[in-house]
């Protein structure tokens, strides 16, 4: 007797799949459109990490969706000279630092992790606390997963 194939799986990882493919598809022409560093296309990178991190749990990719975005981010960061759109990008480098570190959390690499959170939150304090309190509730609890021995 053979054993037998788990199908229950295949249409939501289909699903995972195609969500991904348009996205990674959307990159190219964004980049393409835009160039490659453009807050759109840091929006969309942070978006595939997401996936990876959530979905598919390939954390590899995932960091390396996460930090391509930073580093867009950054170069939109040091090429913009407004002050409201720096602030701006400001809280969007802070939620992917949180991404980043939630990542480092999950493939267990604690001390990355808490870098990653630290800097998020010294990010955050630099900004206006009322638009900012639900993300370092995010912050706080994903340094509330790591236990450290």
């Amino acid at each position: 007797m053979q054993p037998q194939e788990h199908h229950h799986h295949q249409p939501h990882d289909h699903a995972a799949r195609s969500f991904l493919q348009n996205h990674l598809t959307e990159l190219s022409e964004v980049k393409a459109r835009l160039g490659e560093n453009h807050l759109e296309v840091a929006d969309i990178l942070s978006i595939i990490g997401l996936s990876y991190h959530h979905v598919s749990g390939d954390q590899d990719k995932a960091l390396q969706f996460h930090k391509e975005a930073l580093r867009v981010l950054k170069s939109c960061m040091d090429s913009s000279s407004e002050r409201n759109k720096r602030a701006y990008i400001s809280k969007i480098i802070a939620v992917t630092l949180t991404d980043i570190g939630n990542v480092h959390s999950k493939r267990g690499e604690f001390n990355e992790a808490l870098a990653s959170y630290d800097e998020s939150l010294c990010i955050f304090q630099t900004l206006e606390t009322s638009s900012v309190g639900h993300l370092v509730d995010a912050v706080m609890r994903g340094v509330s997963r790591i236990d450290i021995h």
